[in-house]
């Protein structure tokens, strides 16, 4: 269950931000986009507490998609984290 929610969390993440980038017709964009799996972890917190109860608050995807129209944060977060070059 916990798998799937990250995958389908990732999937409306990347599906909103290609919709942006498409938008724009930012052809390199899509490009890494379309190259890009939703069967992702590191960006969860795997060792947190889970909270299954309703009262959370619901994840805001637009406001995470829309971090992405900014392109500075969009060249900052296409780059590996490893890569001491970029």
């Amino acid at each position: 269950m916990i798998a799937n929610t990250m995958i389908y969390s990732n999937m409306l993440l990347l599906s909103r931000v290609y919709e942006q980038k498409l938008a724009v017709d930012d052809k390199e964009a899509i490009k890494i986009l379309k190259g890009i799996s939703p069967v992702a972890w590191h960006n969860f917190n795997l060792t947190g507490n889970f909270d299954f109860t309703t009262g959370a608050s619901p994840v805001d995807i637009e406001a995470l998609a829309a971090r992405y129209e900014n392109p500075d944060f969009w060249r900052r977060s296409m780059k590996e984290e490893d890569d001491p070059q970029q």
